[in-house]
């Protein structure tokens, strides 16, 4: 068996092509730091807005767990469509809809 080295460069966040995404109100999520950073703006009621991907699912989860008012936004046709099969999406995301993932997960689904 031969093993072959890669090297790679770290990945970097997606951002929306848009004006905003440069305001400083709009956080990326990679590191601890942006976790911490995420974690204390997460009050009840506080409007957050994620992309579809399996950590922006994970956090739309647990800020609405919290009482944040979440939106995904998907610039496909759903969620995750470029890592997975859409059969599998589908199951994915009717999971993060069910009340043990938050309470009915976010009532605002954006494509």
């Amino acid at each position: 068996m031969r093993f072959v080295s890669y090297r790679y460069r770290r990945a970097s966040a997606r951002t929306l092509p848009l004006a905003s995404a440069h305001n400083p109100r709009v956080l990326t999520f990679r590191s601890l730091a942006d976790a911490r950073a995420l974690r204390g703006r997460l009050r009840p009621g506080a409007r957050l807005a994620v992309m579809g991907g399996l950590i922006g699912l994970e956090v739309a989860a647990a800020a609405t767990k919290l009482g944040c008012c979440v939106t995904v936004l998907e610039m496909s046709e759903r969620v995750m469509a470029r890592w997975v099969p859409s059969m599998i999406g589908a199951r994915i995301e009717s999971w993060y809809r069910l009340p043990a993932f938050g309470s009915g997960w976010p009532a605002q689904y954006a494509m």
